[in-house]
């Protein structure tokens, strides 16, 4: 094909461009070079943002500052979203609002608190060798270096925060609380925080506040000393019919029934006139331990926990007994008509507890002890839980542990007619408290020669739905094996299951060889589950000697204290801070110091018959807080009058 032939303007010129104007042709070469210069825009805004910063931060931030600036203002300024729900106890009224996470904050003097989640100021400075940083710069003038027995309840809700590497390693004989406030005048803290940095303050220090008065009103009402089964200071003999359910086939009872009957048999205001126990309705099996006295209380206690919550077994359970105890009545001539009545009477004016040692927060409502005619005084009628913390959990793609809220005690019964429910946490066996004297030998434990550095007593490598936040603690024990303390010693460390017959672990019997491990360890680390709080083993690592190095609780038993008589940590990271300093030679005499406060507290506090003379009388009474005197010995019950064939000593077992 030939080509076209060119077009020849008017003009006679042959150039394409000959009838464009200058504009038109400025046009053409913008949009030839269009992408070039878009490229360029782009790099300089680019440039621009990262040079220079940006106002959004600081007018967020300032923004904060702005509503409180009056006392009014910041009266107001906690919403709904604040704290749990908790019910007023005149019944006036409610306060309706929605739980959060835990708040996080800790004092900048502080290196048990590390790298955990908090909210961060921008003016906020941390030091050049971490990476991570979790401060705020204000610190809380309700800080103590030395908390006292009067504010443990409070310690775990300061807002001061500590800004601390993760691979730093105390190395002088100072505390924790002392090397961090020298700290404080380093360049890293300014003196004259910015008004940004006080709102943040301001706001964090607010919510903690309300969350920290949140926790201490519901724990009033769970304080036995508050509100006891049997109130008025009554200190005289109390009778007690205990109920246990044995569930498996072999007839092994549930180690909180096997403490229940220890307590009561130890304890000097305590007394057992019956033992039931249930496996089948029908049958059902009632030893005698001693004859009833119609001038004392009556006090049915229940293993709730064993019995599942099942409210139509518990029902046909009473019912049976209270049949045979009206037999006893009428049917025993060797009684007067007074004695009689008083028995006929002490039945109609028994108190009822149900105890749980489950880690369940369900509060079982059963209707029928409420309208029992046998039960004159619905306030007898008590229920005590060892969980009362819902809602915890642990996020392990943040690795942040949320510690939930407590639940209301207040709510057993929909129309008010019971007590508040009592918290009960668990106890140092006596089981244990036998084996350690078996190997000690007379030997003190604060003497006894310990080769292990950290043990961590729990399966390892356990996969389960409620061990993740295990997983991460057991990780950094396992990793600081073999580290160095100082330039001449290794850290020897433990992590796994200890025991002796995997048979008699399984039915919860003490083991001979987690004993001696745990005997032999510095420090022992006691991690909770991810979805509920307390176990066993924080009271049995503190009557090893050991120091003890726990995960914050909501609900911690009572007496103890952080850096007092137990080490609380609240990540990763601060168990592996911790763990280096009080390893540490010159640290030895404050590990031990706080070691044998564990020991005092648990030993005197903390057993079986302190526990239920606290629920009962309002307080522990038998040896309470005499670590050293040892346990009263058990009163043995009298022949049988109930007692029927059992195809096997069940209650030799139940011993």
């Amino acid at each position: 094909m030939l080509p076209s032939p060119r077009i020849r303007s008017p003009k006679g010129s042959t150039s394409p461009r000959a009838h464009l104007s200058n504009t038109d042709l400025l046009c053409a070469g913008f949009l030839r070079n269009f992408k070039f210069i878009l490229l360029v825009t782009v790099c300089i805004a680019l440039a621009r943002l990262v040079v220079l910063p940006t106002a959004g931060p600081i007018i967020q931030e300032y923004s904060q500052y702005t509503q409180y600036s009056s006392p009014s203002s910041l009266s107001s300024s906690s919403t709904s979203e604040d704290a749990p729900t908790i019910r007023v106890p005149s019944g006036s009224g409610r306060v309706e609002t929605k739980p959060t996470k835990k708040e996080t904050d800790r004092s900048q003097k502080d290196p048990s608190v590390v790298d955990t989640p908090k909210s961060k100021s921008p003016d906020d400075t941390h030091p050049k060798d971490s990476s991570k940083s979790s401060s705020n710069s204000n610190n809380d003038d309700n800080h103590s270096k030395d908390p006292s027995p009067t504010d443990s309840k409070s310690s775990d809700f300061n807002n001061d925060d500590y800004n601390h590497s993760e691979d730093s390693s105390p190395k002088t004989d100072k505390s924790p609380t002392e090397q961090s406030s020298n700290s404080n005048n380093s360049e890293n803290h300014p003196k004259d925080p910015s008004p940004t940095t006080n709102a943040s303050s301001i706001s964090n220090r607010t919510d903690s506040n309300q969350q920290k008065q949140t926790k201490e009103v519901l724990l009033s009402y769970y304080n036995a000393s508050f509100s006891p089964v049997i109130p008025g200071g009554v200190r005289k003999m109390v009778q007690v019919h205990l109920v246990v359910d044995i569930t498996s086939e072999s007839g092994i009872v549930e180690p909180s029934s096997k403490f229940l009957l220890s307590a009561i048999e130890r304890s000097k205001y305590l007394k057992a006139v019956g033992v039931t126990f249930v496996r089948q309705l029908p049958p059902l099996y009632t030893q005698e331990m001693h004859p009833r006295d119609p001038a004392s209380p009556l006090l049915f206690l229940v293993d709730w926990g064993s019995l599942n919550r099942d409210c139509h077994r518990l029902q046909l359970v009473l019912e049976k007994i209270r049949e045979e105890y009206s037999l006893e009545t009428n049917d025993n001539n060797n009684k007067s008509n007074s004695t009689n009545k008083s028995l006929s009477s002490q039945l109609k004016e028994a108190y009822t507890l149900l105890v749980d040692f489950t880690g369940s927060t369900r509060q079982t409502k059963c209707e029928y002890l409420f309208q029992d005619s046998y039960i004159q005084d619905k306030s007898r009628v008590r229920l005590a839980k060892r969980s009362i913390v819902q809602g915890r959990y642990y996020n392990y793609d943040t690795n942040e542990m949320y510690l939930g809220q407590i639940v209301s005690p207040l709510e057993w019964h929909p129309n008010g007619e019971a007590s508040p429910i009592l918290y009960s946490p668990l106890i140092l066996r006596e089981t244990f408290v036998n084996a350690i004297l078996n190997v000690t030998q007379g030997i003190k434990v604060e003497n006894m020669n310990r080769s292990i550095d950290v043990g961590a007593f729990w399966t390892n490598g356990d996969y389960s739905h409620y061990s993740s936040y295990r997983r991460d603690i057991t990780k950094v024990v396992k990793t600081l094996h073999h580290s160095k303390i100082n330039s001449q010693v290794l850290m020897e460390n433990e992590v796994g299951l200890a025991y002796t017959d995997i048979k008699g672990y399984v039915l919860g019997n003490i083991q001979a060889k987690y004993v001696e491990k745990i005997l032999s360890c510095k420090i022992v680390v006691v991690t909770q589950r991810d979805e509920w709080e307390d176990q066993y083993r924080l009271m049995e690592s503190l009557a090893s000697g050991a120091l003890v190095m726990t995960d914050d609780m909501l609900a911690m038993p009572d007496g103890l204290i952080d850096k007092v008589n137990v080490i609380v940590y609240d990540s990763p990271t601060s168990l592996k801070t911790l763990i280096r300093y009080y390893l540490h030679p010159d640290n030895e005499a404050e590990r031990k110091r706080i070691a044998l406060e564990g020991y005092k507290l648990v030993m005197g506090r903390h057993r079986c018959w302190h526990r239920l003379e606290e629920l009962v009388f309002g307080e522990p009474l038998t040896n309470a807080y005499q670590p050293y005197k040892p346990a009263p010995i058990k009163e043995q019950g009298s022949t049988s009058v109930y007692w029927m064939d059992t195809d096997g000593d069940w209650y030799g077992q139940f011993l």
